[in-house]
């Protein structure tokens, strides 16, 4: 693996200007503005760093020693790892919210998104690096999709359903009843299939990016 991508400094560059640039034009929005709208940003953006958290907390090599808290890290990660795709709906809230030029929320939201997306698609690196300890390499493929394909699932339940990850432990009833019913909706399935092959195919294209093979 390169070694290069493991690095927690490497991460924080990366990171670092859609943050710097996101928390700067929500601080000046609020001041101009008086608004606390966009602030659902901040808690957002908190939920996409623990898939992040998991994963390299699951790429540790005593991790993979132990079965049983390699799968219970792994099911935690997959839990939250819809919030970091999540932030690109965000984009909805540009409608009707014209206390700033459109360009302005444009960029504070996107710069956001990337952010939540970059800690996303490096999460799901690293998840794939370690289930390679486990797996062949065509399961992995397979994990891996899934992962994807579940995380698209993950965001309309969020987006479209309101329900989030905490409700895993805090409403389990309720999360799986609102969860079962939404499967009988169509809109379910080509939402859900759409975003969750386009997070599989930014991973690959980030992959390519990143060059790992």
């Amino acid at each position: 693996m390169n070694t290069l991508f493991l690095n927690k400094t490497s991460i924080i560059k990366q990171l670092s200007v859609p943050l710097v640039i996101g928390f700067l034009f929500l601080g000046i929005r609020l001041y101009i503005t008086k608004s606390s709208l966009f602030l659902f940003l901040v808690s957002n953006i908190i939920l996409a760093t623990v898939p992040l958290f998991c994963a390299l907390v699951l790429i540790r090599k005593e991790r993979w020693q132990k079965p049983l808290l390699f799968a219970l890290i792994f099911l935690v990660w997959l839990v939250f790892f819809p919030n970091a795709p999540y932030i690109i709906t965000d984009f909805i809230h540009l409608e009707g919210w014209s206390q700033m030029p459109l360009w302005y929320d444009f960029i504070l939201i996107g710069s956001f998104a990337l952010a939540g997306l970059q800690m996303g698609l490096y999460s799901l690196v690293l998840i794939h690096e370690s289930l390679k300890w486990h797996f062949t390499l065509g399961s992995c493929q397979f994990i891996i999709m899934a992962c994807c394909l579940l995380s698209g699932y993950g965001v309309y339940l969020g987006r479209f359903v309101r329900l989030n990850s905490w409700e895993v432990i805090t409403n389990p009833l309720k999360l799986i009843s609102l969860a079962t019913k939404s499967l009988g909706n169509v809109n379910t399935w080509i939402f859900s299939l759409l975003f969750g092959g386009s997070i599989l195919l930014a991973y690959y294209l980030y992959r390519k990016v990143i060059k790992i093979d």
